[in-house]
């Protein structure tokens, strides 16, 4: 059967170890024996020693001194000392110097001993029971510490998602006011541009709409956030104001632009600012054009969220932009009508 705890006696004696040995054969402890301080210290290297009894009187290297050198190879060990009456002084001052606990006068009574050792034991299984209880108690602080900090950071991420999502609800409200009556289209576009930049927050936002004689996606109109049109058009005046022919293909299979590209495998060169959201936007099967909002000032990129938003917003104004483009259109298309009409009846 294991022992329960393990005991260490030093002494030069050998009839000293012997009767110690047996005094404790029986019992629960595990004895160790040696004649030397510098032997003692080789098995406290080796071995988990609960309890350390050492003789004061031994050649080459004395009792405090060994037991000083214990300390700190174990300092967790109970220390006692067996000392004769004439090295009670020697006790007293390694008690003061915190090498031992107590000490025991030879002869030793073996009832006395016995019970020594084994509240010594006991306070050191308490001790060693505490300190485990203690790194436990740690340990979980440490894991509740850990764990409150994850719930805070979910409670704030879920916090700033309820709240986008609620400034998104706002500004689709705001934009599906401005559908329920015909505007012109550079009123249409601008609303729509504020809206964006109230809710998404950015440096500047843009439309770029298909002209329908060329064909091309040319600048249409430009929003800085302070409420302005803004002057500044170079960072979307791009090559005659026309978006870059490389987005066009993605901006027709309804892909959004994100740059620069959150995977880092973007190979176009972008003129637009960056960050920057290019959004296509699409009534039904036709593309009408694209919206590009930016952070070049900063510098922040888009989350998933936000450029989640900023295409439910463009799907919402995309009814608005292509009922202003019909109504625009109409005097033309009246003109065009009346032309044929005339022609019919010659």
């Amino acid at each position: 059967m294991e022992k329960a705890s393990k005991i260490l006696c030093v002494d030069d004696e050998g009839g000293v170890l012997r009767a110690i040995r047996r005094l404790f054969q029986d019992t629960e402890y595990e004895l160790f024996t040696a004649e030397s301080g510098r032997e003692g210290l080789e098995i406290l290297g080796r071995e988990e020693i609960a309890l350390i009894i050492s003789d004061q009187r031994m050649p080459g290297m004395t009792g405090v001194e060994f037991l000083e050198q214990a300390k700190v190879v174990a300092p967790n060990a109970i220390r006692i000392m067996l000392t004769g009456y004439a090295d009670i002084k020697d006790s007293i001052d390694a008690i003061n110097r915190g090498a031992i606990s107590r000490y025991i006068s030879k002869p030793w009574n073996d009832d006395e001993l016995i019970i020594l050792v084994r509240e010594a034991i006991e306070r050191y299984d308490l001790a060693r029971q505490n300190r485990h209880l203690t790194r436990s108690l740690q340990k979980k602080n440490s894991e509740l510490a850990e764990l409150s900090a994850k719930l805070e950071k979910m409670v704030e991420q879920r916090t700033r998602s309820l709240q986008l999502k609620v400034k998104e609800l706002s500004g689709r409200d705001r934009i599906l006011q401005h559908v329920l009556t015909v505007h012109p289209l550079a009123e249409t576009l601008q609303v729509v541009l504020e809206v964006t930049l109230d809710v998404i927050g950015g440096d500047g936002a843009a439309f770029y709409l298909i002209d329908p004689l060329t064909e091309e996606m040319r600048l249409t109109a430009i929003r800085e956030p302070n409420g302005e049109v803004a002057l500044d058009l170079s960072p979307y005046n791009v090559a005659g104001g026309m978006v870059p022919s490389v987005f066009v293909p993605p901006l027709q299979q309804r892909e959004i632009i994100v740059l620069p590209d959150p995977q880092g495998i973007t190979t176009i060169a972008s003129p637009f600012p960056e960050p920057c959201v290019v959004v296509p936007v699409r009534r039904k099967e036709r593309l009408l054009g694209a919206m590009a909002v930016d952070r070049r000032k900063i510098g922040d990129m888009f989350s998933d969220d936000e450029v989640r938003m900023i295409q439910s917003l463009v799907m919402e104004a995309a009814i608005a932009i292509h009922d202003s483009l019909m109504h625009e259109q109409l005097p033309a298309l009246e003109e065009s009508l009346d032309q044929i009409l005339l022609e019919m009846g010659k």
